[in-house]
């Protein structure tokens, strides 16, 4: 006879046999672990870094959004990883400059700016050094790829220096990607920077803001500037008379809603009315002028006169989408804009792509070159 506590001691082990497996766990985000990452002191050191940049909606290049595509690269983790072969993405974009007299009629100017670069801002800070901060994609050195970099001009934009990456301290451990920047010089010559930070809960991304005497090292301002359902990208951040106008582009693609809001501090904002605009994406940069505010999305510009009612304006201004624009205090207007790289037209292979015939649809895909 078979002793009594046979069976139960059989199902104990099955039962001891499955709690040692593992687990699965509900599909998040690629590359995104759908448990949260334990809270880092606020005063960690974070490299300002961002997989994907500014995502497909501030690329010329169709197709998912970037930041889905690459891991996420938190504080004290390895560099983001390069894209996958034939990935597309703001990595496939060079920075060209162009000038203006009246922010109307801008004419580019030859050469490359910054290759392997996207979604730029300016500014002119107190003693007229002119300062461009970008996402910035380099294959070396490879720790910079997918950073948020700085470039800067002492003679009015003759001449620039080589790019370095900027430092962001402070971010919480929850955040992962820094990436949009939106800069802006306050009343007391200090600069502000606004930038989109994903959440490693998988959560919409959110924007930050942070501080800097230098342009280069920046404290991690506490608490959200603004945030909606979803997530937001893309901020852009601009002073009309005596209040901060924030604004991103609302849904997807194809979207003619615009996320406003305001603030009499730059750092609590009130969610105004949306910016209804008809093919016009809040995209790119704004830049107050006599009158108003001007709006660049690349191609087109729009104005306003108080920051609340816009319309758009005739005529083309940029070949590029996503700019950065400023006035400089000579009065001059400068652009920095982006255009698909030359190695991503017909006939001509790129680094990311695996070696076979090139199909007509990617040779096409993207904004090309005036």
């Amino acid at each position: 006879m078979k002793p009594q506590n046979q069976i139960p001691l059989i199902a104990l082990a099955i039962a001891t046999l499955l709690t040692a497996m593992p687990q699965e766990t509900p599909a998040g985000r690629l590359g995104t672990s759908t448990t949260p990452a334990p809270e880092q002191k606020e005063n960690s050191l974070v490299e300002s870094g961002a997989a994907g940049g500014k995502s497909d909606l501030r690329s010329p290049v169709p197709g998912p959004d970037a930041r889905q595509l690459l891991p996420q690269a938190g504080p004290g983790e390895l560099p983001t990883p390069l894209p996958p072969p034939g990935r597309r993405g703001p990595w496939d974009n060079d920075l060209m400059i162009a000038w203006s007299k009246d922010g109307l009629d801008f004419e580019s100017q030859p050469g490359v700016f910054v290759p392997r670069a996207h979604v730029p801002s300016l500014a002119q800070d107190k003693t007229g050094r002119i300062i461009a901060l970008f996402q910035w994609f380099p294959l070396e050195p490879r720790e910079s790829f997918d950073r948020i970099a700085a470039s800067f001009s002492s003679d009015n934009g003759k001449t620039w220096t080589k790019p370095k990456t900027i430092r962001i301290s402070g971010i919480p451990g929850r955040y992962v990607r820094p990436c949009d920047p939106a800069l802006v010089v306050l009343s007391d010559g200090r600069l502000r920077l606004y930038f989109t930070c994903d959440l490693r809960d998988g959560m919409g991304p959110v924007c930050l803001s942070a501080l800097s005497e230098d342009a280069v090292n920046y404290e991690c301002e506490s608490g959200i500037r603004f945030s909606a359902e979803g997530g937001v990208l893309d901020p852009t951040v601009v002073r009309i008379g005596e209040r901060w106008h924030y604004y991103s582009p609302a849904g997807p693609h194809g979207s003619n809603r615009n996320y406003h809001a305001v603030s009499s501090d730059g750092l609590k904002f009130e969610r105004a009315e949306d910016v209804l605009l008809r093919d016009f994406r809040m995209l790119g940069g704004a830049v107050a002028v006599e009158g108003g505010c001007r709006f660049y999305d690349g191609l087109r510009s729009a104005f306003s006169p108080d920051g609340y009612r816009w319309k758009i304006e005739p005529g083309n201004r940029l070949p590029g989408p996503d700019p950065g624009v400023v006035r400089l205090k000579d009065g001059n207007f400068l652009a920095i804009y982006g255009i698909l790289r030359k190695d991503r037209r017909p006939a001509e292979p790129h680094p990311f792509d695996p070696p076979g015939p090139r199909s007509e649809k990617q040779d096409t895909a993207g904004l090309k070159a005036p």
